[in-house]
């Protein structure tokens, strides 16, 4: 029993120490991110993030590690305060963004030319419809994907134990 709350004090402690460098580097990073902007408007540079992506300008590098620290700090201050299928959609997106990120060239392929037979009164209702077909095209191929592994793993499994 002892043992068990001693162990508990030290993950608190751990945790602490965790969660204040954590917010030493997002405070960091914001301070960072206003030094860029301040230099590039001095010194007169283009200011979009969009145009210059790859390589990243150190603009859109700074903004991203802001953000990504930022929401760091949020998920872990309430993350008991997060929906269980929420923290699941959270987990599934994180865990599997690479190929989401992947599929999502073919699926976008495929649903822009779909949209553009159809006439919307305004365009951006186009582009929230191209998000959701998107987004569910891309987490649906993602999810057959990842049971088609998960049962040539397993079946892969199956004929290593029957061949002991």
């Amino acid at each position: 029993m002892v043992f068990r709350v001693y162990i508990g004090v030290i993950c608190l402690a751990t945790c602490a120490q965790f969660m204040k460098k954590v917010l030493e580097l997002t405070l960091g990073f914001i301070g960072l991110f206003i030094l860029v902007n301040i230099v590039y408007t001095i010194l007169n540079f283009d200011k979009h993030l969009y145009l210059n992506k790859y390589p990243p300008t150190p603009e859109f590098l700074s903004f991203g590690l802001m953000v990504t620290f930022i929401l760091l700090i949020l998920f872990f201050s309430y993350k008991h305060f997060i929906p269980v299928h929420l923290r699941k959609l959270l987990y599934f997106f994180s865990s599997n963004s690479y190929w989401l990120f992947m599929w999502n060239a073919l699926t976008l392929s495929l649903f822009i030319p779909l949209l553009t037979l159809f006439k919307f009164e305004h365009i951006s209702l186009r582009l929230i419809i191209a998000i959701i077909l998107n987004v569910a095209g891309v987490s649906l191929l993602v999810l057959v994907q990842n049971r088609l592994i998960k049962k040539v793993h397993f079946s892969s499994k199956k004929k290593k134990r029957l061949k002991n």
